[in-house]
């Protein structure tokens, strides 16, 4: 199987080569001239075949063994994929638009519209018996899409989504590890190549934006080159993508339609509701506490995230954050704050379901008080992580961050994930104490947790 790969992407290689050696003979002018019938592409074109052969293929196919949410999101991602190579082919061969990403000619607006209304449906898949965090990380990793229309660090957009899909792909890994279920861990570490490779292509040959032909035509006149070679089709059942959005204006903006959004819909019987359908509905959480209007923004020298539902897009990035600083989470719900940079402190307040990532660690602490089911990761150095009144968090460690000091309060529940002992190992997850034996003993209190044997 490894022989046949290798074969294949050495195929595809060469055709692309040959393509860029018959677009070079015609008389060194590139792509500027206006009647050229061969589209001059550039080798990033061949490296993206490349690691559509290689790393997407691997993860589509385990994709479609398991079952379930990503079984369902494998075309739509697959056909992401493609639009966003038949970009990268008119990019190749075409100037910079005029106002770019802000302003696009209408074929490129049509092929980013189509993908933004495909991440529409990746962002909220539901299936019926699937795993929470299976559909988690694929609605995370869907935003990596966007890099085409990110400057001027296209790379790091796509290396912050993998870190959030892998918040919940590492989950997936820890809950079938040891053979409860080899295929669902290969699929979850699949996933965290695939983004990282991703992260590397972008890195490697488009580091501040697409990386448009100085000599090329105009954008608008330029059409998408067939690949080398079609990678292998995915055989699960395609849904209808979603209405065509603005990507760069949010991808996901609701499209009102007022009376007429039932019309074309098929009546559901009886049999079709319990046959195990995918349902796109979104379920927002439940809010049973007195909210005040939504806020996430500096004030002073603190960040102040408040009130926020179901927003899993809040990011305070590296170059707009500082050690002076801290952050402040009070009762978010549904969540998903990444901090990038380094701060002096976090701490998150009367939160539910909602997760903090924080990448480059903090000087002094990480505090989570009076939250329910909420989860915490740290990448880097912080010298304490302070938990009290808390019923449910999942703390998140990494090599950087294993000399972190634990220290916990009437709280319950409190379990870490700790990286293997190398690289290939799958993470260890232990629950920290929650009850305790105290003993008198020679005039004062001896106070030991309790062992389960």
């Amino acid at each position: 199987m490894a022989t046949a790969n290798l074969a294949s992407l050495v195929s595809r290689l060469e055709a692309v080569a040959a393509k860029l050696e018959g677009a070079g003979g015609g008389g060194g002018g590139g792509g500027g001239g206006g009647g050229g019938d061969a589209v001059d592409e550039k080798a990033f074109v061949g490296a993206y075949d490349a690691f559509l052969g290689a790393e997407v293929k691997t993860f589509l196919d385990l994709s479609n063994k398991i079952g379930g949410a990503p079984a369902f999101a494998a075309p739509i991602m697959e056909k992401c994929f493609n639009r966003t190579r038949d970009l990268l082919s008119i990019v190749s061969a075409s100037k910079k638009p005029a106002g770019w990403p802000g302003a696009m000619p209408d074929n490129v607006m049509a092929i980013i519209q189509e993908v933004g209304g495909m991440l529409g449906e990746l962002g909220d898949i539901r299936v019926k018996g699937g795993v929470k965090e299976e559909e988690k990380a694929l609605g995370e990793a869907s935003q990596a899409f966007t890099w085409v229309v990110t400057e001027p660090l296209p790379a790091k957009h796509v290396s912050g989504m993998e870190e959030a899909m892998w918040f919940w792909g590492q989950k997936v890994l820890v809950a079938n590890k040891n053979g409860v279920n080899d295929d669902k861990a290969a699929w979850a570490k699949a996933f965290k190549a695939m983004m990282l490779a991703l992260a590397d292509y972008v890195k490697a040959n488009h580091k501040t934006g697409l990386e448009w032909n100085f000599q090329g035509a105009d954008a608008g006149s330029a059409a998408a080159s067939p690949a080398a070679t079609t990678p292998a089709p995915v055989k699960a059942e395609k849904k209808a993508a979603g209405p065509a959005v603005d990507m760069k204006a949010g991808l996901f903006a609701a499209l009102n339609k007022g009376g007429d959004v039932t019309q074309g819909l098929n009546k559901a019987t009886k049999q079709k509701a319990q046959s195990g359908a995918v349902s796109m509905k979104k379920k927002g959480h439940k809010i049973t506490k007195k909210m005040g209007e939504p806020k996430a923004a500096l004030e002073g020298r603190k960040w102040a995230v408040e009130f926020q539902v179901d927003n899993k897009a809040i990011i305070i990035k590296a170059d707009e954050c500082n050690t002076k600083q801290s952050v402040n989470i009070y009762r978010c719900i549904g969540c998903v704050i990444q901090v990038q940079g380094k701060v002096n402190a976090i701490l998150m307040d009367d939160c539910e379901k909602t997760a903090v990532v924080c990448n480059e660690g903090c000087v002094s602490s990480v505090d989570v008080v009076n939250c329910k089911s909420v989860e915490v990761q740290i990448d880097k150095n912080a010298p304490t992580l302070l938990v009290d009144k808390t019923d449910g968090l999942q703390i998140y460690l990494q090599k950087d961050s294993m000399a972190l000091n634990i220290i916990t309060s009437k709280s319950s529940e409190v379990n870490v994930s700790v990286p293997g002992a190398t690289e290939d190992d799958d993470a260890n997850e232990s629950a920290l104490p929650e009850q305790f034996c105290s003993v008198h003993k020679d005039g004062k209190w001896i106070t030991n947790s309790m062992v389960h044997e």
